[in-house]
């Protein structure tokens, strides 16, 4: 069954002549004829009545055309929904900056961006990695449209990230949830384990990703626990990861960034008992508008969430 034949059956229907019908759509009568034949053929009914004075729709064909002018409505309105979309598409254009924090899943941000960028290809996306305390405000300020961060339930359910009021000053979506676990080299003594808890793991060398001196979430969550044995901090990414793969240092990481991100396959997890559990989401100003770009970002990144 094709379109045109459902197109050529309601336009029969009006005029009640295929001689009219074809100089009204520009089709030839024998074109016309045979697709409602070939209709006629795979449904197994008749649906038009043939005579010297024109034809008229048989009961079946009266069904039939009721149908086929409810498909052709929607495939109209398909059609219009992808002329809009593909206008919109070229007519979207200018900046998008994007804060995301360290332990965030980031081959879900890589797929969102692939789509997004295929999709509004005249939008400049400008991507930066944040400690999520000088993400937020940056994106207080104004100097970035949205953020993505993982962050521990119970500072959302606080309201309170050290001097930031989450709750009154930016709109937050959760995305999903995350847990927040140990990551071990290979050769590393805890390979052996199947689950630790916070005051065990200060007892080892720790690396922290930390591109400044500034308080986090995750060394005020440490400090409740004790002072670690030894602390690399590292602002290369690159570093952290290889001193973690090597065993020289255990680091802390979202599951779901282990299991899922291959750039981390050669890093093993740890379940923390403490079970600390993370939200991920992203995060915006209610002082700024929120533009059209981002807008449609968040609805591609929702998508693989």
């Amino acid at each position: 069954m094709r379109i045109e034949q459902l197109y050529y059956l309601t336009e029969v229907a009006k005029t009640k002549s295929i001689n009219l019908t074809a100089e009204h759509i520009y089709v030839s009568q024998p074109s016309i004829s045979e697709a409602i034949q070939k209709l006629e053929k795979e449904l197994g009914v008749t649906l038009l009545n043939r005579s010297p004075q024109g034809v008229y729709l048989t009961e079946d064909g009266e069904k039939v055309v009721k149908r086929a002018r409810e498909i052709l409505k929607i495939v109209d309105q398909l059609k219009s929904d992808l002329k809009s979309n593909e206008t919109k598409t070229s007519l979207l254009k200018g900046s998008l900056l994007i804060s995301y924090a360290p332990l965030i899943n980031v081959s879900i941000i890589q797929k969102a961006l692939s789509d997004f960028s295929k999709n509004y290809p005249k939008v400049n996306i400008t991507l930066k990695e944040q400690l999520v305390e000088k993400l937020m405000l940056n994106i207080k300020d104004g100097k970035a449209d949205l953020g993505l961060i993982l962050i521990p339930d119970e500072l959302l359910i606080s309201g309170k990230l050290s001097k930031i009021d989450i709750n009154n000053e930016f709109h937050f979506e959760r995305l999903f949830n995350d847990k927040l676990v140990v990551g071990i080299g290979k050769t590393s003594p805890l390979s052996k384990r199947k689950f630790i808890t916070i005051k065990q793991i200060l007892k080892y060398p720790l690396a922290i990703y930390q591109t400044d001196n500034e308080d986090t979430w995750l060394m005020r969550l440490l400090k409740r626990y004790g002072e670690p044995k030894s602390l690399f901090k590292c602002d290369s990414n690159k570093l952290f990861k290889k001193l973690i793969i090597e065993g020289m240092a255990a680091g802390f990481f979202a599951k779901s960034t282990l299991i899922e991100d291959i750039s981390y396959k050669e890093i093993l997890y740890l379940p923390i008992r403490n079970n600390v559990q993370l939200s991920c989401g992203w995060i915006r100003s209610y002082n700024f508008p929120f533009s059209e770009a981002a807008q449609e970002f968040v609805k591609v990144l929702k998508s693989y969430c």
